[in-house]
């Protein structure tokens, strides 16, 4: 498995791969290093792309401990992640993820959301720039 994420300033976006085996641990380690990294500020977007190989072993429950991460990602000041799942699995085991932090969104601009290709990812980035939050994280 491997998660390798990269900071661009300019577009103040942590754009990161995924491959391989993801299991809630490795995601887990995955967004408390985005958390802790100094240089990400508030306003960052977070793109994840999982590879066609990428396969993950989660249940709902496993997703749990996510609700509280989200709530620190609004406290950082995210943007929005968007998450390009390449494979029916992963789609699947991301829109449960999505459904396990829904309810911590407090700002309805800011989102969590799995798409299928890169193009309506880059779509989603591109919307969500546009459009300031309205509340506070």
């Amino acid at each position: 498995m491997s998660i390798d994420y990269a900071w661009d300033p300019d577009e103040n976006r942590v754009r990161t791969t995924v491959t391989g085996t993801l299991n809630p641990d490795d995601f887990i380690r995955y967004c408390e290093s985005v958390l802790a990294d100094p240089r990400i500020g508030a306003g960052f977007i977070e793109t994840l792309v999982l590879d066609r190989s990428c396969t993950i072993g989660a249940t709902f429950r496993d997703l749990l401990p996510f609700a509280r991460l989200w709530r620190r990602y609004l406290e950082k000041g995210v943007q929005g992640t968007i998450v390009l799942a390449r494979s029916d699995s992963t789609y699947g085991v991301f829109r449960m993820f999505e459904g396990a932090i829904a309810s911590d969104s407090v700002d309805p601009a800011i989102v969590f959301e799995v798409v299928s290709s890169e193009e309506e990812m880059e779509a989603r980035v591109r919307e969500i720039r546009q459009t300031p939050p309205t509340g506070s994280g």
